[in-house]
């Protein structure tokens, strides 16, 4: 749990030393967050292979393979089959039941915020879901791309975008949600350039993740406090529960249309 919150601070150092022109700083920093949590660091090395600093994006790939082979090197003088037994972990945790599970047969499903969660509620099947989410997070990135070629130079806007996007496709949990820091730097920048309700919009989409929400109301659920009918029906799962999903997806169709929209005005925020 507490990779996340540190791969989410190395990455906002990262992003500032390559905004001062420091590269093999930013190569190091992001090659750092890679190692500490790959589902959080690699949407920013995409975003610097899609700006063409080549420097950035060879030292922290060339950072990440040396701390990679430092440690399988290390693992393998000490007798441990570590892929064998990475590759067993990786089957267990997404198993049926298991704590990646995005279906309620996880018992901690709620944690989930990847957009898994509400895909299964529709359909039921797990494939199909999955399937569904990839598809579109591959419409997402393309719209995101196509959008940052608009002569769009608002770096902090085109982060914030890729950022929430990432957590849509893949399995994220809470706490993941710590990526959410760089929307509400955006928005704060841009509160006193008349933007106030696209501001308050924002803002309003990140406050759920400031409490375990899901967590709260499951246990509300299960200690009998909400009525058994709610329960039962198809919008407590759907609506209710997975709130914090419904949020991510807001706000990334709120920061695409503000990329889209307004790419020269939001530019000029300080």
């Amino acid at each position: 749990m507490e990779a996340s919150p540190a791969a989410a601070a190395v990455s906002v150092a990262a992003v500032w030393a390559a905004s001062r022109g420091k590269e093999i700083a930013a190569g190091i920093l992001l090659g750092i967050a890679v190692c500490v949590k790959p589902q959080l660091g690699l949407c920013f090395v995409l975003y610097y292979l899609v700006r063409r600093r080549w420097k950035i994006v060879a030292i922290a790939c060339g950072w990440t393979a040396a701390l990679a082979l430092i440690a399988i090197c290390r693992l393998a003088v000490s007798g441990i089959p570590w892929l064998s037994t990475y590759l067993e972990n990786g089957r267990k945790v997404f198993a049926p039941g298991a704590i990646n599970d995005f279906t309620t047969s996880n018992p901690v499903w709620y944690n989930m915020i990847n957009l898994q969660v509400l895909l299964w509620q529709v359909v039921r099947n797990v494939s199909f879901a999955n399937w569904l989410a990839a598809s579109a997070g591959i419409v997402l990135l393309g719209i995101w791309l196509w959008l940052i070629k608009q002569d769009s130079s608002c770096q902090l806007l085109e982060v914030s975008a890729l950022v929430v996007l990432s957590l849509l496709p893949m399995y994220h949990r809470f706490y993941d949600a710590a990526l959410l820091i760089w929307p509400l730097g955006w928005s704060l920048l841009i509160l006193k350039q008349q933007y106030r309700n696209l501001v308050l919009l924002i803002i309003a989409c990140i406050i759920p993740f400031l409490l375990p929400g899901a967590a709260l109301l499951n246990q509300l659920a299960e200690k009998g406090r909400v009525p058994s009918n709610i329960v039962d029906d198809w919008y407590w799962n759907g609506l209710i529960v997975s709130h914090q999903v419904w949020m991510v997806m807001i706000l990334c169709t709120v920061l695409l249309a503000a990329l889209g929209k307004f790419p020269r005005r939001f530019s000029d925020a300080p």
